[in-house]
């Protein structure tokens, strides 16, 4: 697995994207960076995360567990958009209702022009 974290040039939004195989070990160590990106942020509260090219081996329960702590782990205000593959629409929704019913703002979507202009980021 390999991932790509940046900051985009504007600096209102972060971008995650991530290649290959996905275990929780790696979203558990991408989320430290992007907390610590966050952070050293200028207020910077969105976030994209590509998991298109992404084959996620990951169970239910350490979804579970990982879209519930974001609240814990992650600055508040942050909203996280993130685009999978049809193949990975249920667990994703699944995330989805756990961050949400945490106070974590995170929706997933299939089409990246939908999850920008969720995120207030339309062209």
């Amino acid at each position: 697995m390999t991932y790509v974290l940046e900051t985009e040039a504007d600096g209102r939004c972060v971008r995650l994207e991530f290649d290959g195989t996905v275990t929780i070990s790696d979203l558990e160590q991408s989320r430290k960076v992007l907390r610590n990106v966050l952070r050293e942020s200028d207020g910077t509260r969105k976030v994209l995360v590509d998991m298109r090219k992404a084959s996620l081996s990951v169970s239910t329960i350490d979804v579970h567990q990982f879209a519930a702590s974001h609240r814990h782990e992650l600055p508040a205000g942050v909203w996280i958009a993130v685009l999978v593959q049809s193949k990975d629409w249920s667990i994703s929704i699944f995330a989805e209702n756990v961050a949400n019913n945490r106070s974590t703002s995170m929706r997933v979507f299939r089409d990246e022009v939908q999850a920008r202009a969720w995120l207030g980021m339309g062209d």
